[in-house]
């Protein structure tokens, strides 16, 4: 599966807006757009991604997304 960096992002905003546990995947998904199974693919991958992505510090367009 291929997540993007944007995709990953959003991931990271709900994160670290602390709205939900990451496992409440149905609520994850509601507030971030993504799929269940880009959830858990993120979930079963996130350091690799982490590494990997063009990781925006400035998550506040995505917090704007979500809240």
């Amino acid at each position: 599966m291929k997540i993007t960096t944007e995709q990953f992002n959003k991931y990271e905003a709900v994160r670290e807006s602390g709205l939900t546990n990451m496992f409440n995947v149905r609520l994850v998904s509601n507030l971030s757009g993504l799929t269940n199974a880009q959830i858990f693919y993120i979930m079963k991958n996130y350091k690799a991604l982490k590494d990997q992505a063009k990781f925006d510090n400035n998550l506040q367009k995505y917090k704007d997304f979500i809240l």
